[in-house]
């Protein structure tokens, strides 16, 4: 593991963006929101800190299942490669844009219910041309389970 992965928990900013390169990568940008949070003894209360925003960047797969699983508002934690750049405003400021690479992104089910399925079950894996996707048996020479009852979490 790289020495300058961290881990990033937030709120999504936009809904993901999500495409695909001149060579058929899909790619996902998420903009991610975050604060810290502390407790003011003097005002007995929670005060939330400078919120901060970063940039999550995911390849392939996974890049189509966030963009097809997440909106704008949930809350995820990112995990990934710390990368900066910094650049000039139009008006002359300098900022620093900070962005997660190779990013796993967890989802919070705060206030969520969940709906799993596995990629390839789905649009995601259909788009890529997986070539498990719509596949009936789990193996080579194993069986099909009849239709309705295949088991989500069988690899």
């Amino acid at each position: 593991m790289a020495d300058n992965t961290i881990d990033v928990v937030g709120n999504l900013v936009e809904d993901p963006q999500l495409r695909i390169t001149p060579g058929g990568t899909a790619v996902c940008t998420l903009r991610i929101a975050s604060s810290s949070r502390r407790y003011d003894k003097k005002k007995a209360d929670w005060v939330d800190g400078k919120k901060g925003f970063i940039d999550v960047v995911a390849w392939g797969l996974h890049a189509e299942c966030l963009a097809e699983s997440l909106t704008r508002g949930m809350r995820v934690m990112a995990r990934g490669e710390m990368t900066t750049d910094t650049y000039e405003t139009r008006e002359g400021e300098k900022r620093t844009r900070y962005e997660l690479a190779n990013a796993e992104v967890f989802v919070s089910l705060l206030g969520h219910v969940a709906d799993l399925r596995k990629a390839g079950d789905g649009a995601a894996g259909r788009s890529r041309g997986n070539g498990n996707a719509g596949r009936k048996g789990r193996g080579r020479n194993e069986p099909a389970e009849p239709e309705g009852q295949q088991d989500p979490w069988a690899y």
